[in-house]
């Protein structure tokens, strides 16, 4: 079976920054990383007021009906028709950008009027970027799981098939499933061949932001989570929470305990899946379905 695409290499265009930067922004135990002024604070000095941090943070999440993308669908908790779910995600022949634009605007509303959370895995592209000249660290980047509920038997999950090929992976993979989820980096490089950044500590600018892919994902309920990016600059260590733009929490559904599908775009089709996501490589090829 052919391998998704390049996702990393897709998700490094529409991210805008180098996908999770090169190893020239990478604290070392050499480097000085954002504290440099924490010795030369007076014991009689007032402390900072709290206020926001000295940096911004984006976020961008993959098309989850991407078929290129590997896109692993949506689970609907209370399930439309699937005649409904059907014209909606199809996309129909090859269209002008102008078109494509406005079908993907039209899913996003179907998805949002029925509350999909995206299916097994979400990859989220996070930049971080300085508001000025000075360096801030970040030290670490941990996992607030907010909620887990079990994914309704009411509910449907749907998968758009398609085929792509060749792989390049690159992120930090989120396993929700665990007690205490940690960000455990899969190794990759970028198109130069140079590693990317694949742990902490690590600087931010402004002229020189990171974005780091994430790949949260769950072999069973809903998970309802946030980010918190722990980082210091001029002798303050704080943590900050981090959300989607919109300040809503992220989200991830398995399809487990609902009936799943794959639709055909070929012939408009729904069919049993054959492969579900491997939870020992999210990113790899996916794995057969026993008694499909």
């Amino acid at each position: 079976m052919k391998r998704p695409i390049a996702l990393l290499c897709g998700l490094a265009i529409c991210a805008g920054p180098v996908l999770l930067g090169c190893s020239h922004n990478e604290c070392n135990d050499s480097s000085v990383c954002g504290d440099g002024n924490s010795n030369n604070r007076n014991g009689s000095e007032a402390p900072k007021k709290a206020s926001g941090p000295p940096f911004t943070f984006t976020s961008r999440e993959s098309d989850p009906w991407d078929a290129c993308e590997n896109g692993p669908g949506r689970v609907y908790p209370k399930a439309p028709p699937l005649e409904d779910i059907a014209a909606h995600v199809d996309i129909g022949a090859a269209r002008t950008s102008a078109e494509v634009a406005a079908h993907n605007k039209r899913l996003a509303s179907f998805d949002s009027n029925h509350s999909a959370v995206t299916a097994d895995r979400t990859t989220i592209d996070l930049t971080l970027q300085g508001k000025t000249g000075r360096a801030v660290t970040i030290q670490n980047i941990s996992v607030d799981v907010v909620d887990v509920k079990p994914t309704p038997a009411t509910g449907v999950r749907v998968r758009r098939i398609g085929g792509c090929g060749g792989s390049n992976f690159s992120a930090f993979l989120a396993d929700l499933d665990k007690k205490t989820p940690t960000l455990a980096f899969k190794s990759g490089e970028n198109a130069a061949g140079k590693m990317r950044v694949r742990g902490f500590p690590v600087q931010v600018t402004e002229s020189d932001p990171e974005t780091f892919t994430i790949v949260a994902f769950t072999t069973a309920d809903v998970h309802t989570f946030s980010f918190v990016v722990e980082w210091s600059s001029e002798g303050v260590r704080r943590k900050t929470k981090v959300n989607k733009d919109n300040g809503t929490p992220f989200s991830v559904a398995s399809g487990n305990g609902a009936p799943q599908y794959d639709y055909q775009q070929q012939d408009g089709t729904f069919t049993p899946p054959q492969f579900k996501m491997n939870p020992d490589d999210p990113l790899g090829d996916p794995v057969p379905i026993e008694d499909h």
